[in-house]
Order: C-alpha cells, then sequence, then structure tokens
C-alpha cells in the first residue's frame, strides 16, 4: 500500500497553503471499506473545539452566556451563528491552549474528549454597542458590523491577541491579501451586544459545529492503460451486434462522437483495481474550514481509526484460561464467557439461534464506519469467500503476514463459512456481527484451531486463570471466532500504522511534517498493534503432547 501527496494544481495559492488547507492525495493498495472509514472519520470522528449553544439553566455551565441582546437576531439564532465560529488551532499557541484529551471510560464504555486542563481554557467576549460615542466603523447603512475580529478575551487575560483563534476568510486573505471576518451580526443605532463564550469538545457526530472539514470527498482512480481498450471493446461488440442485423459497421466519424460520449460518460467506470475486480486505488480531497490544517486532519482519521479498533479489542475482557483438558494432555485452555451485567458490556459474545446457527458479536457504541471494515477484512482472511476450499488441504498461519501484499486474500485461511454484520436501527449506536466456522472444518482440524488460537489470545489479553473443567465443542467454536474477529482487528491497525507512517513521510517531504495527532491519548496505545510482549514464549517453543485424530474423536 501506499499514499501520496499530489502537487498542487492551483497557481493562484501557495503549496503551503494547499498542503494546509486543500490537500490532495492518493492511497493505493487499499479496501473500499477502509478509504470509506477514513473519509467517515474525518467528517464525524475528530474531536474539534467549538462554542455549544446547547440551553442550560446553570449559567456556569453554559458555553454561551448572552447578557445583553437588543439587536434584530434573538438569542437563540444568534447563538446558534456563534456556535458555527472555527477557532483556529493551526499554531502551537491555540493548540495547548485548547489542548485535548481522550481515554476510554471502560464504566460507560464510550471515548470521552475533554481539555487537558479546565482551568486554562481561554474565555472569550463580545462587547458592542452602536452609540454616537462608538468608534467601531459603520456601513452605509449606518449598521455596525460585528464580525469575529471583535471578539476578545475576558478581562484577566486580555493582553493575549484573540486574532490567533478567530481568523480571516484563508482563501480571501491566500489569493487576494484582504481580511474578511465572518460576520455574525448588525447593530443599529443604540443597539448592544454583550456575552460570554467558553470552548467545548465534540464531535461532528455529535454535532456539526464539531466538524473540522468543508469538504471531503474521495473517487476511484481511472485506470488511464485499460481505457482505450475498454472503448475498443464495447466498439468491437457493438459492430459484431449490428453485423448479426445485418447493418453497417460504425464508421470513424460515428467512432469518434461515441468516444466523445464514452469518455465524458463512462471513462470513470474504469478504475484501478485488484484481481477481483474491486477498486484499490482512491483520490482525496479534504479542505479545512479553518480549525486543523487538511494534513493534520487526515493524521487524525487515521490515528482515531486505530484508537477506535483499539478500544474494540481491549473489550474482549471474559477470557478465562485453566489447566485442566482431555485427559491430561492438553494444557492452557481458553473459554470465554460475558461478563455480567451485559449491558455494561461493550462487547458481548452469544451463541446464535436462527438459522445461522453460529455466534453473533454485539459491539455498543459503533456504527459502519467500524463496522464494515472489520467485517471486510474477516472475510478477507478467514472466510472462504474467493477461495475454492477443495483445493486448500492444510490451514495456513499468518507467520509470513505481509499486509503491504496487494492480495490478502493469499493470506485466508479459510475457517469461517460465513460473516456478517448489521447496525440494527439507525439512530442507536450499535452493530451486531454473525459468524460461523466452516462446517468443512473436521473435529480434528477444530481442536488444532483452538489449541493455536488460545495461545495467540493468551499472548493479546492478560487472562485470569481459573478452574475449567471439560470444554465443549461449542466453546471452541466460540473462541476460534473471537481470534478471528480480534486477529483482523490487529491487521486493519496495522494497515493504519503504516499508512500513518508513509504519511508523516509524506508531509515532511512536502515541508509540512506531521506526526501526532491533534490530541493526547491517555491510553496504552501500542505504535505498533501487531508487536508482541517478547516474554511470552512462542507456541512452538511449549511442549504439548501431540494428539492423534483418532485418539480425539475417542
Amino acid at each position: 500500500m501506499s499514499i501520496t501527496i499530489e502537487d498542487n494544481k492551483n497557481t493562484a495559492i501557495k503549496n503551503a497553503f494547499y498542503i494546509q488547507n486543500c490537500v490532495s492525495f492518493t492511497i493505493n493498495n487499499v479496501s473500499v471499506p477502509l478509504a470509506n472509514s477514513i473519509r467517515r472519520t474525518m467528517l464525524s470522528d475528530i474531536p474539534c473545539i467549538a462554542f455549544d449553544d446547547t440551553w442550560i439553566d446553570d449559567d456556569s455551565k453554559r458555553s454561551i452566556v448572552i447578557t445583553k441582546n437588543t439587536s434584530g437576531i434573538h438569542n437563540e439564532f444568534l447563538s446558534h451563528r456563534l456556535s458555527l465560529i472555527p477557532i483556529n488551532r493551526y499554531g502551537r499557541i491555540t493548540r495547548d491552549s485548547l489542548e485535548i484529551e481522550t481515554i476510554f471510560n471502560t464504566k460507560t464504555n464510550k471515548r470521552e474528549f475533554s481539555f487537558n486542563s479546565e482551568k486554562e481554557i481561554p474565555i472569550f467576549k463580545l462587547d458592542i454597542q452602536n452609540t454616537s460615542e462608538t468608534s467601531l466603523k459603520k456601513n452605509n447603512y449606518g449598521l455596525v458590523e460585528v464580525h469575529t475580529s471583535h471578539i476578545e478575551y475576558d478581562d484577566f487575560i486580555s493582553d493575549i491577541d484573540t486574532s490567533l483563534y478567530f481568523q480571516p476568510d484563508l482563501y480571501i486573505k491566500e489569493t487576494l491579501d484582504e481580511d474578511e471576518y465572518i460576520i455574525l451580526n448588525m447593530l443599529k443605532d443604540n443597539e448592544e451586544l454583550e456575552l460570554i463564550m467558553k470552548p467545548t469538545v465534540g464531535l461532528g457526530s455529535d454535532n456539526a459545529r464539531y466538524c473540522t472539514v468543508g469538504t471531503v470527498s474521495y473517487k476511484f482512480n481511472i485506470d488511464e492503460e485499460k481505457v482505450d481498450n475498454v472503448f475498443n471493446q464495447m466498439i468491437q461488440a457493438q459492430n459484431n451486434e449490428r453485423i448479426e442485423k445485418k447493418l453497417n459497421t460504425f464508421n470513424e466519424e460515428e467512432i469518434a462522437v461515441k468516444r466523445n460520449s464514452f469518455m465524458l460518460l463512462d471513462k470513470d467506470r474504469v478504475y484501478k483495481s485488484n484481481t477481483y475486480k474491486q477498486p484499490n486505488s482512491f483520490h482525496y480531497c479534504v479542505e479545512s474550514i479553518g480549525v486543523l490544517p487538511s494534513n493534520q486532519i487526515v493524521y487524525d482519521s487515521l490515528s482515531m481509526i486505530r484508537v477506535r479498533l483499539q478500544d474494540i479489542k481491549q473489550s474482549f475482557t471474559g477470557f478465562l484460561k485453566g489447566d485442566s483438558g482431555i485427559g491430561g494432555t492438553y494444557n492452557s485452555i481458553t473459554i470465554y464467557n460475558n461478563k455480567e451485567p451485559i449491558i455494561f458490556n461493550k462487547v458481548n459474545v452469544y451463541q446464535s439461534i436462527d438459522n445461522l446457527l453460529g455466534y453473533k458479536i454485539v459491539i455498543q457504541n459503533n456504527n459502519h464506519t467500524m463496522g464494515n471494515i472489520i467485517n471486510h477484512y474477516i472475510n478477507m482472511l478467514f472466510t472462504n469467500t474467493h477461495m475454492d476450499i477443495s483445493e486448500k488441504n492444510t490451514i495456513p498461519n499468518f507467520d509470513s503476514l505481509d499486509l503491504n501484499s496487494i492480495d490478502l486474500y493469499d493470506y485466508n485461511q479459510s475457517v469461517l463459512e460465513h460473516c456478517g454484520y448489521k447496525m440494527p436501527h439507525p439512530l442507536k449506536q450499535e452493530i451486531e456481527f454473525k459468524l460461523k466456522l466452516s462446517s468443512r472444518i473436521s473435529e480434528f482440524e477444530m481442536f488444532q484451531l483452538y489449541e493455536e488460537y488460545s495461545l495467540e489470545l493468551n499472548k493479546m489479553y492478560d487472562i485470569q486463570t481459573t478452574d475449567i473443567g471439560l470444554i465443549s465443542d461449542l466453546e471452541k467454536q466460540k473462541i476460534i471466532i473471537i481470534y478471528a474477529f480480534v486477529k483482523s482487528i490487529q491487521s486493519i491497525q496495522e494497515i493504519v500504522t503504516n499508512l500513518l507512517k508513509q504519511w508523516t513521510s509524506e508531509t515532511s517531504r512536502v515541508g509540512q511534517e506531521i506526526n501526532e495527532p491533534s490530541f493526547t491519548i491517555k491510553d496504552n496505545i501500542v505504535t505498533d498493534p501487531l508487536v508482541t510482549d517478547p516474554s511470552v514464549t512462542d507456541p512452538s517453543d511449549i511442549d504439548i503432547q501431540q494428539i492423534s485424530e483418532e485418539e480425539l474423536v475417542q
């Protein structure tokens, strides 16, 4: 996989402005679900600063407190306008004074975002009057235009320049070198406006005021090498049809007309794809609204995907292990039980009682952004969607897994017969996966998989030891399915980590290096999620008595 920042094609803006405010880049050899998750995360899952217009009776807890307003705009409408003001966090001064931190709350099963220091949050004010004594400039109609440039710090730190937080329109400043600020209100004669504003932290999924981008889009990159070939095949097919109908074939003039039509309407259908005709090359355009630089937004989106995946992975907390087994010949067995009460769990695993007869994994506080990408990589690595299982005599392992490979289906283990997911209700942040072990796996193969995957899970998690009796085949199937789920999450994390490293390299190449997110992650997130603890013994070094298939069946 690769990620490349494209050259600036707009001669009206400088390269530095292009990188920071309207960057375009290409990602190659990644899946459509991952490409779409990056876009969705930029839109709705990057922590941002804004004024909150939510009404709270207690003034001390309200973000916007209007103490006097005699203008023509009522308080609710004015509060809404104020909430949409972009608060600039490009520079180190504004970033440090509005530093965001995040941590996963295990009690609520939600990732929480807050200011690093509530006491150091700057408080802003507007105190403007349109009187005969005012020094403010009036327009041709005698109105005082209230701009974001009029916002000041509260008195106790009024010596700091607020223009760092509320900057003029970036594009007009770059192209015309003029300061064009956002108009908030207009005051007639003897009208007054007095208010206090305190920034808050939120996500775009909570409210549009916390969205960091104006435009974020991606499209499939056209495979220019195939365009002519596809057009010629289309003309040949139509000519063959005309010959069958005893009509003349297209002449050069008619072919030229059809070529123009093809280039306008059908050329975009000829996109770059992998062996299975799935798009794998994407062109992105990311435009900032002036809260964070575009190159920072891209880095933050990849960081948030990795964090969200880690939250899910670490929420599998129901593992237990023991030393019992079959005839005392098999140790370190592992089972999984949902912790009680289950309503407080982020992740729950159930046996499915519908026609699937597999297992359900239900994840709270997540939506299609994570659901689609996890489902795709489970199918890529563990189901036989594109595999001929009859030609596969052995189940491969991940020892040689190369996540930079163009075709990850080469590493498919084909242990699952089915994996799918749904979001039961569009307004409830909950996704439900259904997975079923392949019916072609023999009892002996299932035992081998269970043995291998149990050891791997013991590496990944700090599992409590307890007394466990003999376990059923259903318990073994559950462990195999959970491993497939967790391993797929780890694989996505590694891919995203590689993209983060490449983005840092690319931004460094263009002189605008970004090597950390705009927020502080308080959790212990592993930088390289596939690196395991070296102190844990490798499964190949553990002396486990070999059991023949006949002995296991007996």
